[in-house]
């Protein structure tokens, strides 16, 4: 108990001490808050700017730091969309490439298909030519081994004709010489004699000037224009005179030699009926002798080409047999081929059997001889 009122009374004894302590020490502290509030005061009062200068500066630099990552975001994002483009751009070449390539693959192979086709094409062209040419070679081999023949038998057929008159002859001849003696009753004349007594009676004599009918076959002329068909114009010339064709049921036109190859005729009717023509009729031709010569002349507008000269004489073999013309001679030159036909024995066979003549080609069995030297 004594312990108990000892240590309440030294508890009430601090309490009173401490209570007093603090009255005395309130106004001091609360001097000194005052005090501490006011320099605060003072203190935020003078900080506030730098403080503001600070926030201001803080914002700039985040500001400035979120456009450098806007800025970085937007370029990222240009270069990965420059990067897809880009890949896109090779993408789309490598494609296009790609595809030309293939066409132009399928181009060369189309080219290479086109190629063989057309070689293919020309080969069996050229075999067909070939075949038709072997053919039309046959066919050719043919054709003059039975003109040939058709010749060898008109020959003989003219040979036993010319036989024939010569036997005749000689039996009229054995006949005179039989008959005929001198008064004295002395020998017979010799046969010679009697060739000279009577000369008329030559089955092939001929009469100048005669009046002949010439058929021609000739050649084209090497040069022609473009692809046009290749012929000729024939004019006959004989001597100092041309003969221009009127066709094969009329007179030719005769005209001097200058005249019918001067430049008015040249630009004008030319050739006549034969223009453009491989195949030609003169009639009415004049042979003033046995000594005439003839010359083709293919005419042009600026030049003319001149055939070789050959030596004319009617063809005394001539003969009308079933309305076809049959002559065992014919002129062969260079360029060109003729019949000489007797005028009378033309008029016999008529135009058709003449122009058949000449469509047969011209057969012959001797050539007539070459003359040196040309026409001027």
């Amino acid at each position: 108990m004594p312990s108990a009122v000892v240590s309440l009374t030294i508890s009430m004894v601090v309490a009173a001490v401490m209570g007093g302590t603090m009255l005395c020490a309130a106004p001091v502290v609360a001097g000194e808050n005052a005090a501490h509030k006011l320099a605060d005061k003072f203190s935020r009062a003078a900080g506030a700017p730098k403080k503001a200068d600070a926030e201001r500066k803080h914002a700039a630099r985040r500001d400035l730091q979120q456009l450098r990552k806007a800025e970085a975001r937007r370029k990222a994002y240009e270069e990965d969309m420059l990067a897809r483009a880009s890949a896109e751009a090779m993408s789309r070449r490598a494609e296009e490439r790609a595809r030309a390539e293939e066409a132009r693959k399928s181009e060369a192979a189309r080219l290479s298909i086109e190629v063989e086709e057309k070689r293919r094409a020309a080969k069996a062209i050229r075999l067909v030519k070939d075949a038709k040419e072997k053919q039309l070679t046959k066919g050719a081999r043919e054709a003059a081994e039975e003109r040939a023949a058709i010749e060898d038998l008109r020959a003989q057929q003219a040979r036993r004709i010319v036989r024939k008159f010569q036997r005749a002859r000689e039996q009229r001849i054995r006949e005179a010489n039989a008959r005929m003696k001198n008064g004295l009753g002395g020998p017979r004349p010799p046969l010679a004699e009697l060739d000279e007594i009577q000369p008329d009676e030559d089955p092939i004599a001929t009469k100048y000037p005669a009046r002949v009918t010439v058929l021609l076959i000739m050649e084209p002329r090497r040069r022609g224009w473009r692809r046009y068909k290749k012929a000729a114009n024939p004019v006959l010339c004989v001597g100092t005179r041309c003969y221009i064709s009127a066709g094969a049921e009329t007179t030719a036109d005769a005209l001097p030699r200058r005249r019918a190859l001067g430049p008015r005729n040249s630009l004008g009717r030319r050739a006549g009926s034969c223009n453009n023509e491989l195949i030609c009729v003169f009639r009415g031709v004049t042979l003033d002798g046995n000594s005439s010569y003839i010359q083709p002349i293919d005419m042009g507008l600026l030049r003319h080409r001149r055939r070789d000269i050959r030596k004319a004489e009617p063809d005394r073999t001539c003969t009308v047999a079933n309305d076809s013309l049959h002559c065992t001679s014919v002129i062969i030159a260079h360029h060109y081929r003729a019949w000489i036909v007797p005028d009378a024995v033309a008029e016999q066979a008529g135009p058709e059997a003449l122009e058949d003549a000449l469509y047969s080609g011209l057969t012959a069995t001797r050539s007539a001889r070459l003359v040196t030297g040309r026409a001027p």
